[in-house]
Order: structure tokens, then C-alpha cells, then sequence
């Protein structure tokens, strides 16, 4: 096991028209019986809700678990040759914390690809309902600088579009172009500036965040191969500034002491290691919530 605890925390928002509460669907998932939970939310990629259960005030707790059904490791028993496992499938698993007051999920994100976007899906497929816009929160420097200046241009390069996760249909364009442009080129990757030029008028602060959001998000899941995400700032002095933003996503990691036989002990240590992290994040995170 992965003794290495990467968490992350998201803004979780409703789809303009629909009401549905992200706790409820939660909530409504977990009322089925466990096999009724699994579902193939991608190709070969099985997802089931575990553990779901209220802590004290407005959170939430549970864990996403991934079957991985395919390239099972062989059993290696003392004194005896490997040989297949001889199971279905294993489990592979990220905790999170719902905090139903703020709307923001902070989420262990392992590297077998679980995060809130194929939550989404998810709750989409599961319960045939829109379901909901999922942002990272930015780092308290990250956010400050973008809210107090002006933006001038959003920089980007990735080597995989065609793998980007995007659900908005203003990211599911810039993903198709992206890869139609790097197909054309027969490049390892391709690198874009979004910017004014010579206009006077400067990039809107809400289509760049928006922008920039995603792409942090994406290069955290470690979807799409995305190698930079910066932004060029200009401040009340007409200083220019280079944004790097490719650790701009809020949260933290450490190592655990977590048992490799007992998956329920493992979800208790990370959910106690999540909750000092609301505490240690919850200035930061109403200052960006209620912007």
C-alpha cells in the first residue's frame, strides 16, 4: 500500500437549473445494496461509494473504491512459486470528506485515478442526474494574485489533450482543438497562450480562473499530460508578473503509518488526517468560496 497521502480540496457547485444537493446523491447511492453500487463509469474503470457516514457538524466522510479487474499482480507465498492471485478483482481505494455547509469535498487522490471528476460521472450515471461542477481551489498566493490583478494571458502546454477530463462544453472544445491541432502537427505535446494582444481590455477574471482551475485540476489527477499552467498578471503598477501555477492546487501530502491488512483502520487514519486539514485550510477556504 501507498503509505504516501495526497489530498486535495474542490469547491463542489450545482449546474445552473438543477437543485440536486451533492450530499443527497451521496446519500442516494449508498442506499443501494453493495453490488447495485458498482458501476463502469469509463472503459475498464469500475467505481463503487463505501463507507459513507455523517461525522459531527456538516461533513461527511466515505471512499471511492476502483476495482481493477485487469494486470493483476501474481500471489507470491513464502517457500512457494508465484502464481495467479486467483480473485476477481482488487480494490483500490481514496477517502474523502464532504464539508455540506462550505459545498467542498477534499479528496485523497491516489495514482490509479480516482478524484471528484469521476465521482461525478458517477453520480451521473448512477442516478441519471446532471450532476455537478467540480473546481480545485487554488492556493491562498495563487488565488490572491489573480483576484487583486489584472490577466493578461493563460499558458498552457500538454501532451495529451485527447486524454484532458472535460465535462463544460467550454472545456470539451478547447480539449477537441487541442488534440485536432496536435494530430495535425505530429508533435509530442502542444503549448497554448490564451491573451488580448494589443487589446486594452484584459482577459475576464471568471473565464480565466475558470480556465486555469481546470487545468490545475487536471494536471493534480495527472490527466492529459499537462506540464505548465501559468498566467501573466499585471499589477496596479503596471509591473508584469509570470504566474506558475503548476503546484497551485490547495492541499497537502504526507506519509502515514497505515496497516496493509486492515482496509478499515487505513480509511480511519486518512479521514483523521483529512479533518486536521479542513481546520488547517478553512480560512483559506471560505475567503475563495465566498468570492
Amino acid at each position: 500500500m501507498d503509505k504516501t497521502v495526497n489530498v486535495r480540496f474542490y469547491s463542489v457547485e450545482n449546474i445552473d437549473g438543477d437543485s440536486v444537493k451533492f450530499s443527497d446523491c451521496l446519500a442516494d447511492v449508498f442506499k443501494k445494496s453493495l453490488p447495485a453500487r458498482e458501476l463502469e463509469v469509463e472503459p475498464d474503470i469500475i467505481v463503487r461509494l463505501e463507507k459513507l457516514s455523517p461525522l459531527d457538524g456538516h461533513f461527511f466522510s466515505g471512499q471511492l473504491v476502483r476495482l481493477q479487474s485487469h494486470n493483476l499482480p501474481p500471489k507470491a507465498i513464502s517457500g512457494k512459486p508465484i502464481e495467479k492471485l486467483g480473485i476477481a478483482s482488487i480494490g483500490h481505494t481514496s477517502t474523502f470528506i464532504y464539508d455540506t455547509k462550505r459545498s467542498v469535498i477534499a479528496m485523497q487522490i491516489p495514482r490509479n485515478g480516482l478524484n471528484p471528476q469521476r465521482m461525478n460521472l458517477y453520480h451521473q450515471q448512477m442516478l441519471s442526474v446532471e450532476g455537478h461542477e467540480i473546481w480545485p481551489l487554488l492556493t491562498n498566493d495563487a488565488w490572491s494574485k489573480l483576484a487583486s490583478n489584472r490577466i493578461r494571458k493563460v499558458l498552457i502546454r500538454v501532451a495529451t489533450p485527447e486524454n484532458l477530463t472535460a465535462v463544460e462544453p467550454d472545456h470539451v472544445s478547447i480539449k477537441n482543438s487541442l488534440s485536432a491541432m496536435k494530430k495535425v502537427a505530429e508533435t509530442t505535446y502542444i503549448e497554448a497562450t490564451f491573451g488580448m494582444g494589443r487589446a486594452q481590455e484584459d482577459i475576464t477574471k471568471g473565464k480565466a480562473r475558470n480556465l486555469l482551475r481546470w487545468m490545475v485540476g487536471q494536471r493534480q489527477d495527472k490527466t492529459g499530460g499537462v506540464r505548465k499552467v501559468a498566467a501573466e498578471i499585471i499589477n496596479d503598477n503596471d509591473d508584469h508578473e509570470i504566474l506558475q501555477m503548476t503546484d497551485g492546487h490547495m492541499g497537502d501530502k504526507t506519509k502515514l503509518d497505515l496497516p496493509d491488512d486492515n482496509p478499515t483502520k487505513s480509511h480511519k487514519e486518512v479521514e483523521k488526517y483529512i479533518r486536521t486539514l479542513f481546520k488547517q485550510f478553512g480560512s483559506e477556504i471560505d475567503k475563495q468560496i465566498n468570492n
